[in-house]
């Protein structure tokens, strides 16, 4: 995410806590080659969304940097 590029993330783990619908390209419940395969090849098929997310990616890295989170734990 930090450069720049869109991902398509798993809802498995802590990733879903971090970045939101609008700042991945998309999520996979879980690991499906062909629901991948689906998401990567419209992804790379649509730059203007791409160009979104990426923005948006890097939106929420410096916005959940150490010392921000630092911040929001002392709270």
């Amino acid at each position: 995410m930090s450069t720049g590029i869109p991902i398509i993330a798993s809802t498995i783990g802590s990733v879903a806590e971090v970045v939101d619908d609008h700042s991945v390209f998309s999520f996979l419940p879980s690991f499906n080659q062909t629901q991948f395969d689906k998401l990567l090849d419209i992804a790379l098929n649509n730059e203007d969304i791409r160009f979104k997310k990426a923005n948006k990616s890097l939106q929420i890295v410096q916005k959940n940097t150490w010392e921000n989170r630092v911040k929001y734990l002392k709270l």
